[in-house]
């Protein structure tokens, strides 16, 4: 049985006691974590037009077999429904979208042969491994129509987008002799099959029973698209990673590889398949890796992800144009010592043209991106996680941090970063942007692991803590801090007002509410005694209360001490 904890709080206010108002995030709407799955992390998450929010993640069923997690969260943070998907063998889900028709589009990779198949499947029978497509209700997580996908050997689901005639596109990597193609640029594997794959594109009926366009793309070495997207004249946009020298490339800006161990390309195909708009290389003379693909209204091409080149292709005026990670300052352990990654963000014209954009993001150690997202008006936000301390603006809390980085249309600001203590690294996997305007992510939070969903409305503005809230609230000091066993705190308001003032601890869990609904104009009394809502009595540690209204957030550290 699942065990579901919801608070609503705002991620690192700690980190916002001296800051500028100027680059305070928004607050969170809601905070939710699914428990109850073991080593489990939300990996990818797509929104409906009533602003819920459907995730997969990923957990091990027996302590041993990766297996499907998928849930669906309201817009207020209460967690409708979750269905595990059954499989005897290990499953994993890639990619996630939402249909025409408000139900959810699900894609991945199966090694299951009871993997669940509708019986008029395109494929109905396991191989080696194979990647599979789906349709779950919206109503309930019940599967509606399921299909495997692939050829005689190994073939992996690795992202699926819906396209404007509510038709499916499916893309993935194939180590298969005989992957089914049709009206293809590429038939074969550029290689010897079974021993390199070639990534494949797909184009699926909307009901799933029908391959209208399938093809190989590759070189002649390690080919793996990671991200895709589908632009509103039905374009396809792939971005993912390469070990092939002779990569197919079309009108690139970076005709050849970077020169490190592993390069990224990123391509545009042709809504009917026949052509590439644009395929090129991008990368430095290090390792880089894809995080996600986004389109926004004008066509361009955003692509984001992390990287150990120091000479990445940015461009003048970006907001950190120069590598920020240390030089060989990170290590394996027995193993020799690397570039600290930075995260990565390129804006390029529709057309592939030109780079209209491109900047790192991150400080003095680890950053990596795992996806991205773009608003309407053109911003990229990027979510993964950082080990630096002075990641940007205002640094993470503990040794790793969810981060969540908004970054200008034009490239040259960092709009502001949501960072919150996950307890691990590898927390922030999956992000996206409602047609309203909120950004909804997900990844890990806690140890080992728990599937975290947050969501905050990107034009929504917070005050930094120690501000006034404008002409309302006003938050006094806590008297006294340090306390034991109890602590007083006068809160004055200059009209009605509806308000929230809770507890949380340093991980962000709400802990103790002190006041939540309409208050009276003039000065409130509020107390804490150091217990949580239970009556359970808290250890000695730094706390923050937090006050929470419709003009903002003011925040107070409190010390207690046992």
């Amino acid at each position: 049985m699942s065990h579901i904890h919801i608070f609503a709080s705002l991620a690192a206010l700690l980190t916002l006691a001296t800051a500028a108002a100027a680059i305070a995030p928004p607050p969170l709407d809601y905070e939710t974590t699914i428990d109850g799955y073991y080593l489990a992390s939300g990996r990818g998450v797509a929104i409906d037009d009533n602003g819920n929010a459907y995730v997969h993640a990923a957990h091990y069923l027996d302590g041993n077999t990766l297996d499907i997690l998928v849930a669906k969260v309201a817009p207020d943070g209460a967690v409708l429904w979750t269905v595990v998907l059954p499989g005897s063998s290990h499953d994993y889900a890639t990619g996630i979208a939402v249909d025409q028709e408000g139900d959810i589009i699900l894609a991945g990779w199966t090694d299951s042969g009871d993997f669940p198949v509708s019986p008029d499947a395109i494929k109905t029978q396991l191989t080696v491994r194979d990647a599979f497509v789906m349709r779950l209700s919206a109503v309930d997580g019940a599967v509606m129509h399921s299909t495997l996908f692939g050829g005689d050997y190994s073939d992996d689901g690795r992202d699926v987008a819906v396209a404007p005639d509510g038709t499916i596109w499916l893309t993935g990597s194939s180590w298969s002799t005989d992957f089914p193609v049709v009206d293809p640029l590429q038939a074969e594997n550029a290689d010897y099959p079974y021993h390199s794959p070639d990534l494949f594109i797909t184009h699926l009926s909307a009901d799933l029973g029908t391959v209208l366009y399938s093809t190989l793309l590759g070189g002649t070495d390690d080919d793996e698209p990671l991200s895709m997207a589908v632009t509103a004249s039905g374009d396809v946009v792939i971005a993912g990673r390469t070990d092939s020298d002779d990569f197919p490339t079309e009108a690139p800006l970076q005709p050849a590889p970077g020169g490190g161990e592993t390069d990224t390309f990123v391509l545009r195909l042709a809504a009917d398949g026949q052509s590439l708009v644009f395929s090129t290389y991008l990368g430095g003379n290090d390792i880089d890796r894809i995080g996600g693909v986004a389109v926004d209204a004008a066509g361009n091409v955003h692509v984001a992800g992390s990287t150990r080149s120091v000479n990445f292709p940015t461009t003048p005026g970006a907001f950190q144009p120069d590598f920020v990670g240390e030089i060989n300052g990170c290590e394996v352990p027995f193993g020799a010592d690397y570039n600290c990654e930075d995260m990565f963000v390129v804006k390029y014209a529709a057309d592939g043209s030109s780079l209209l954009y491109g900047t790192f993001v991150g400080g003095s150690k680890v950053e990596e991106c795992r996806d991205l997202a773009v608003d309407a008006a053109g911003c990229a936000y990027l979510v993964g996680y950082s080990t630096s301390e002075d990641f940007p603006p205002l640094g993470i809390e503990g040794a790793a941090s969810l981060v969540v980085a908004c970054i200008s249309a034009d490239g040259s600001a960092l709009n502001y970063a949501q960072t919150m203590f996950s307890g691990s690294a590898n927390a922030g996997h999956g992000i996206a942007v409602a047609s309203t305007g909120h950004v909804v992510f997900t990844g890990a939070i806690n140890v080992p692991a728990d599937v975290f969903v947050g969501r905050f409305d990107a034009a929504a503005t917070i005050l930094a803590a120690g501000d006034v809230l404008p002409g309302a609230v006003r938050l006094g000091n806590a008297t006294p801090n340090p306390f034991n066993p109890r602590t007083t705190i006068e809160l004055s308001l200059d009209r009605p007002q509806t308000v929230q003032v809770a507890v949380y601890d340093v991980a962000g869990r709400l802990r103790s509410r002190l006041a939540s609904g309409s208050l009276a104009a003039g000065s409130h009394t509020l107390t804490w005694n150091g217990a949580d809502d239970t009556g359970r009595e808290l250890p000695s540690g730094t706390y923050l209360l937090r006050a929470m209204t419709a003009d903002g957030v003011q925040a107070r550290k409190l010390m207690l001490v046992r």
